[in-house]
């Protein structure tokens, strides 16, 4: 096992990790494996928010006309 060093680590914050780490029964290493997933799984689920609930791009006319210009697009001789 590889001892690693972590800076700027405020004493409280650490000893709030290191008493989760105990109340849960579990090394440091798999404390700080869960603390990295929760925050990769946040941030990625704060981007689809973000995806999902933002305005719209064009209005809906601008997308009824690239609609009907795709359809006469696509019913061309050749396209396929």
């Amino acid at each position: 096992m590889e001892v690693k060093t972590i800076k700027d680590v405020d004493p409280a914050v650490w000893s709030e990790l290191k008493g989760l780490a105990a109340k849960s029964k579990v090394p440091m290493g798999k404390m700080l494996e869960k603390v990295v997933h929760s925050y990769r799984n946040t941030e990625a689920d704060k981007v689809w928010e973000h995806i999902l609930n933002a305005g719209r791009i064009i209005s809906d006319k601008e997308a009824d006309d690239a609609l009907a210009a795709i359809k006469k697009w696509r019913s061309e001789p050749g396209f396929r």
